[in-house]
């Protein structure tokens, strides 16, 4: 891998992979729009090209002549089906297409999903709880996907048009867990409230386990699936799951983490020995979320919309990397307590906290 061309670049996730992959020695060319901050790429030494992922030809000129393309940009917080789709669908096909024009064999293209493009864990059947002792199994890529929210919908919707172009580009998918690390904005709320508040809040009465992902970890899978990644099968029959797997890598600590144990280690975190853990009723969350939903719709940032609520009350969100580890040999670098000690330690660096 020589030359690549990020979408999503400005974003956390794309951040951090061109911070990587500069750091590697390797030219980076960013898909920008006019709006986005360059802030924290300009020092990179990156070529910027203007456009988004709604406009075919910046996507052509950004993918022109590069040996990989990692299909970052999307949205996870949107007021109807129609706007994920918009971008998280519709963004996925016109990237495909677009590499597909190209004269000459065609760049890798490495797309991020999300593990709600694939929907919960599963329950366990009686013969798995008497052998393992759990209510739950982590989902794996050859689990057929049911998606739970909008945004899962979309997300999926995205990876089906990526399909329907395998033939001519070879593609794969990673479905990151829950990701958290320096610069996100998503979960900054969490630590906040294990920062300032006399406790942190659990949803629900039920004690479900969840998967998370350090994005410098994502950003290391992401580089190795270019580099010897399976490739999505071509218009895969359904019904054989091994083929629906294909080309398809989830990304998450080996283990999963109960959410009131998340929130434990976020208070160490920010140098609480002890955070109470309480459960939030299910009633409580969604009529906050209900009333957050309102700010959103007149263009207010919330933390909590209605859709991230019930998929809180919706989980477990569970998801096995084995067969990421066995494909790339990916391992996360640190464990989740330590990562999460450097995110908090970057939030009060720059002030966030």
């Amino acid at each position: 891998m020589k030359s690549v061309f990020v979408t999503g670049a400005s974003g956390f996730v794309g951040v951090q992979l061109v911070t990587k992959l500069r750091a590697m020695g390797i030219q980076v060319r960013c898909l920008v729009r006019q709006a986005s901050r360059r802030l924290l790429l300009e020092p990179l030494g990156v070529e910027f090209v203007e456009g988004d992922v709604r406009d075919i030809d910046s996507l052509r000129r950004g993918a022109d002549g590069v040996d990989t393309v990692f299909h970052v940009a999307g949205i996870i917080s949107a007021n109807n089906l129609g706007a994920f789709m918009a971008v998280n669908k519709d963004g996925c096909r016109n990237v495909a297409q677009a590499i597909a024009s190209l004269p000459g064999p065609p760049p890798v293209l490495v797309s991020v999903s999300s593990q709600a493009a694939a929907g919960a864990g599963l329950r366990t059947t009686k013969e798995e709880r008497r052998q393992t002792g759990e209510k739950f199994r982590s989902l794996v890529e050859t689990d057929p996907p049911v998606p739970f929210s909008p945004y899962g919908k979309s997300k999926l919707a995205g990876e089906q048009e990526l399909r329907a172009f395998a033939s001519a580009v070879p593609t794969t998918v990673i479905r990151p867990a829950i990701v958290f690390g320096e610069g996100d904005v998503a979960t900054l709320p969490l630590f906040r409230i294990a920062k300032r508040s006399p406790c942190f809040w659990v949803p629900g009465y039920r004690e479900r386990p969840f998967s998370f992902i350090y994005v410098q970890d994502l950003v290391s899978l992401m580089i190795r699936a270019a580099e010897s990644g399976e490739r999505l099968a071509a218009n895969p029959n359904p019904q054989e799951a091994q083929e629906r797997g294909r080309g398809l890598y989830f990304a998450a600590y080996p283990e999963n983490f109960k959410f009131a144990l998340f929130g434990k280690m976020l208070g160490r975190s920010v140098g609480r020995s002890s955070l109470p853990v309480l459960r939030c009723p299910p009633l409580a969350l969604l009529g906050y979320a209900g009333i957050a939903e309102l700010f959103k719709r007149f263009g207010f940032r919330v933390p909590l919309d209605w859709d991230k609520a019930r998929e809180a009350l919706g989980g477990p969100w569970i998801c096995n990397s084995e067969k990421a580890q066995r494909h790339l040999e990916f391992k996360p670098a640190a464990s989740l307590q330590e990562e999460i000690n450097r995110t908090a330690a970057w939030y009060a660096e720059n002030g966030s906290l």
